[in-house]
């Protein structure tokens, strides 16, 4: 078993959205209807404070391929929605072919990449052969699968995605660094003075931030 990861030059209605707000948008759910339609359940991150314009920019991206597209209510900065799409030859082949999608599939500013397992490289050379013919192919990947392990660490890595969607870049920053660092190790191989020098800035501000990307990942996974 193979997983393969392919990324495509993209201009439709999702990488139109995620390049009108600047942000990756993450397809939680999304299968064809037939070889021209597919329904799709999507989210992505919103700047609270110019929310109703960035749902006017989202809206405008979409409408470029949605045929019909309903925003989920939310008090959160998250957005979710669902909608009915023009596809560009992606899904279908991976279905006709047996593929699995995996997800989150994403969608950013001129591209979205996909995912997907394979029993063998003939079926993977089958569904690329498919996907090319309709679109350019930026890149493709692939990793064989070996066991059982190495496939949930490989679905772990995809999850990752949606645990980490809502940080923003300097929280990830600084957590990595800590991470990196040993701040989270026993004993502690950096601590909060050290993450401040090196970042010249207070103490304050880094227990701020680590405390916000903390609780943000602990909101996923424990309530």
């Amino acid at each position: 078993m193979y997983l393969v990861s392919l990324r495509i030059e993209s201009d439709c209605g999702l990488a139109s959205a995620a390049r009108g707000l600047n942000k990756i948008i993450y397809s939680l759910n999304a299968y064809p209807i037939n070889n021209d339609l597919n329904y799709v359940l999507a989210l992505t991150i919103l700047d609270s404070k110019e929310r109703r314009e960035n749902i006017q920019l989202l809206m405008r991206g979409l409408r470029k391929d949605f045929i019909s597209i309903n925003i989920i209510p939310s008090k959160l900065s998250n957005i979710v929605f669902t909608g009915i799409k023009r596809g560009h030859g992606v899904l279908y082949p991976l279905i006709r072919n047996n593929a699995i999608p995996i997800l989150p599939l994403m969608a950013g500013d001129g591209y979205e990449s996909f995912n997907f397992l394979v029993r063998d490289k003939e079926q993977m050379s089958k569904v690329i052969s498919e996907v090319s013919s309709n679109n350019v192919i930026d890149y493709v990947t692939y990793e064989k699968v070996t066991d059982a392990n190495t496939l949930i660490n490989t679905l772990l890595r995809r999850v990752r995605e949606l645990v980490l969607y809502d940080l923003s870049e300097y929280e990830l920053s600084i957590l990595r660094m800590a991470y990196s660092g040993g701040y989270f190790s026993w004993p502690k191989g950096t601590d909060i003075n050290e993450l401040a020098q090196e970042l010249g800035v207070s103490k304050p501000l880094i227990s701020y931030h680590l405390r916000k990307a903390l609780n943000k990942i602990l909101n996923k996974l424990l309530t």
